[in-house]
């Protein structure tokens, strides 16, 4: 068993990865985005929030007209699509 002391405990490097039960998670379930494993309403949820505060920055800083270029969003939904399938095609993470 290899372990990494810090402060307070050994953290086990032995134990499987998991993205769940962080706190991001945690909130999502309290605020009830999140029902068992099912993340997808949290991350859409993070999703428009994000955005709308780049939509307002965007109409602040007076630079709308190159808010939705076609090159720009073309970058982000190769983004939406790359990131789901990487996390998908890594079979050493779990799976919710």
């Amino acid at each position: 068993m290899t372990a990494v002391w810090t402060k307070t405990r050994p953290i086990s490097t032995d134990e499987p990865f998991s993205l769940l039960g962080g706190p991001l998670h945690r909130m999502g379930r309290r605020i009830g985005l999140v029902r068992g494993t099912n993340t997808v309403r949290l991350g859409l949820a993070l999703g428009v929030g994000l955005w709308l505060i780049v939509v307002t920055m965007a109409v602040l800083g007076g630079v709308t007209d190159r808010l939705f270029e076609l090159s720009l969003v073309g970058r982000h939904v190769r983004l939406l699509l790359a990131i789901p399938l990487f996390s998908s095609a890594n079979p050493g993470w779990p799976r919710a």
